[in-house]
């Protein structure tokens, strides 16, 4: 995916589904997707290090949309069993 040019009023929302094998995260822009990635899920790692990851490889999502993570409006998520 290219870098998106962000509407005038920048709605950017971070997603993140934290799944038994894999992690998939992405950025949501007035309901459409405009970058996404995943990486394996660590089952023998701690749940800090995963997230301690997932923190740095979203800000690089970010950062290649040229937007920092913390400009993001909000954040949705689910884990296995778990929704919000």
């Amino acid at each position: 995916m290219g870098r998106h040019k962000l509407s005038s009023e920048p709605s950017m929302i971070v997603a993140i589904d934290l799944g038994g094998t894999r992690t998939k995260f992405g950025l949501v822009d007035h309901g459409q997707v405009v970058a996404s990635s995943t990486c394996p899920a660590d089952a023998q790692g701690s749940l800090e290090g995963h997230l301690d990851e997932l923190l740095h490889r979203l800000r690089g999502l970010c950062a290649e949309q040229g937007l920092a993570l913390e400009a993001c409006e909000g954040i949705g998520w689910c884990a296995v069993g778990i929704a919000w």
